[in-house]
């Protein structure tokens, strides 16, 4: 879901590392909503696994979550770059030069805190790219409307996959710091009972004072009576 610009604004000015911004123009519709949609959120999902998750999961977890995400963003690129030359080659062998154009392009500004930000921008650069040649192609009648249609649907699958993996990953992550909280709040709990307990045992334990009779006169003065007797 994508961030509206006073939550977007708050957050940036609270935010306290270093950042990247970056004017990015796309032509495609579909892009243009894509970045609207997932850039912002995206940034700060990556900011909780990679500098949060870090400090509160430890290094191992953190290393092997953030690798898969590139490795997902690596794998669609390389996707898209395919498919973007595999038009080319039809428009080379059409002779077709002039290329369609969008209307009404948009430029945005990409406030970057992450690296996988960063990727993820120059893979919506590569998908506008795509997404221009094979209207081109459709538009010259190199491709019908729903070959058309078809390849819109596989980019925009593709597409969907990078801020998915990183929306799982954080839920992932949320869920297991809040195990850990809440395991690290029962023991803290059950330390509490355990004090409380080996309290009440220590003065069920502590001896009874009694209550001595007062020595009287008369005791202190028997033994000399029994002296004169003898």
């Amino acid at each position: 879901m994508a961030i509206d610009q006073a939550t977007k604004a708050e957050w940036l000015e609270k935010f306290q590392g270093a950042t990247l911004s970056l004017n990015p123009t796309f032509g495609s519709p579909k892009v243009n909503h894509m970045f609207r949609r997932n850039f912002d959120q995206m940034g700060r999902n990556a900011f909780f696994i990679s500098v949060r998750g870090r400090i509160l999961l430890g290094e191992e977890h953190i290393s092997a979550a953030e690798q898969m995400i590139y490795d997902r963003i690596t794998e669609i690129t390389k996707t898209i770059e395919r498919k973007t030359e595999a038009t080319k080659v039809i428009l080379a062998d059409a002779n077709i030069t002039k290329m369609a154009s969008y209307n009404r392009p948009e430029d945005h500004e990409a406030v970057i805190v992450s690296p996988m930000q960063t990727k993820y921008v120059r893979l919506l650069e590569a998908a506008d790219e795509l997404f221009k040649n094979i209207n081109t192609l459709m538009l010259y009648g190199e491709i019908t409307e729903r070959e058309h249609s078809k390849r819109e649907l596989e980019i925009k699958q593709h597409m969907r996959v990078v801020p998915s993996v990183i929306r799982k990953v954080t839920i992932g992550l949320r869920t297991r710091l809040d195990e850990a909280n809440a395991k690290q709040a029962g023991q803290a709990s059950a330390e509490t009972s355990d004090v409380a307990d080996a309290s009440g045992v220590a003065d069920a334990s502590a001896p009874t004072q009694t209550t001595s009779s007062p020595v009287t006169a008369d005791a202190v003065e028997a033994p000399e009576a029994i002296a004169q007797a003898a």
